[in-house]
């Protein structure tokens, strides 16, 4: 009789070793998955910061979609996320202006919430070019919507004369 026990206790100990093993993974991947998701934002910005400083905006500019994501993490701390905000949409608008994407470089600018002479400048020389674009398309009304706009060129005169 003593056997008979022994034989029905042994599937239920493999049965609770197995069910031991499932709880430890479904514990590990949890966890797993939590620090993934506390670390992932702080890892965005060490790489944004990396990135701007070494100047590669390709890098910098992908981070355009994470940018909520980030505001949320960082919704104690705005100063340091219009910090991040301002990298990456410069990095953004001077891929932009490089691709000759003026209109929506303008708008990346735009949306920089702390600007500053660099953002100013580039607001400027995105006008003066969409100021030039609508001239030689013969579009003269938004030419000098945008010619007017602009401050500090040399031949802006120039150009508004003709």
């Amino acid at each position: 009789m003593g056997k008979d026990v022994n034989i029905s206790n042994q599937p239920k100990k493999g049965k609770s070793k197995k069910l031991l093993i499932l709880i430890t993974i479904i514990v590990i991947l949890v966890a797993t998955i939590i620090c993934l998701i506390l670390m992932y934002p702080s890892k965005c910005i060490t790489s944004i910061n990396d990135n701007y400083n070494s100047q590669q905006y390709d890098k910098v500019a992908k981070y355009d979609s994470k940018l909520n994501m980030l505001k949320n993490y960082l919704k104690e701390k705005e100063t340091e996320y219009n910090k991040i905000q301002y990298k990456v949409k410069l990095a953004k608008s001077l891929i932009l202006i490089e691709n000759s994407e003026y209109e929506s470089a303008l708008q990346q600018l735009l949306e920089i919430k702390e600007t500053d002479e660099i953002v100013t400048n580039k607001i400027n020389d995105c006008k003066y070019e969409l100021g030039k674009k609508y001239l030689e398309e013969k579009q003269y009304d938004n030419a000098l919507e945008f010619f007017q706009a602009v401050t500090n060129k040399e031949d802006i005169n120039t150009l508004l004369d003709t």
